[in-house]
């Protein structure tokens, strides 16, 4: 069995293999955190398909990514105040005037090296 599931702009491909109506169910195997997240967050799942085991986070990688994430991303491209209003924008933010840049750089967790005011 062939499933397709929509996932944050992609199509994932989840061939089940083995199994059929009567004897034994159809299994998945993968070690692709993509696809297991994929078919977790399917509407299907828990109704045509469960998960036996998830993959868990050693204690090392939840303290690498909660470092990573309170780093701010250095956005070096930004060199001045409109090039900064226009990253904003694109990333979907409602930019009324240069006033409230510092709030929208702790929102979105990055810093402009480069801004020259």
């Amino acid at each position: 069995m062939t499933l397709r599931v929509p996932y944050l702009g992609q199509t994932v491909m989840a061939n089940f293999k083995g199994g059929d109506r009567i004897r034994s169910r159809a299994k998945l195997v993968t070690s692709d955190r993509f696809i297991q997240d994929a078919l977790e967050h399917d509407p299907r799942y828990g109704v045509l398909f469960t998960c036996v085991k998830k993959y868990e986070d050693t204690p090392a990688q939840v303290a690498k990514a909660a470092a990573d994430k309170a780093k701010p991303r250095k956005i070096t491209k930004v060199k001045t105040i409109n090039d900064a209003l226009l990253y904003f924008t694109q990333l979907g933010a409602s930019v009324t005037g240069e006033n409230e840049l510092k709030d929208l750089m702790e929102q979105y967790n990055v810093e402009f090296p480069n801004l020259s005011r």
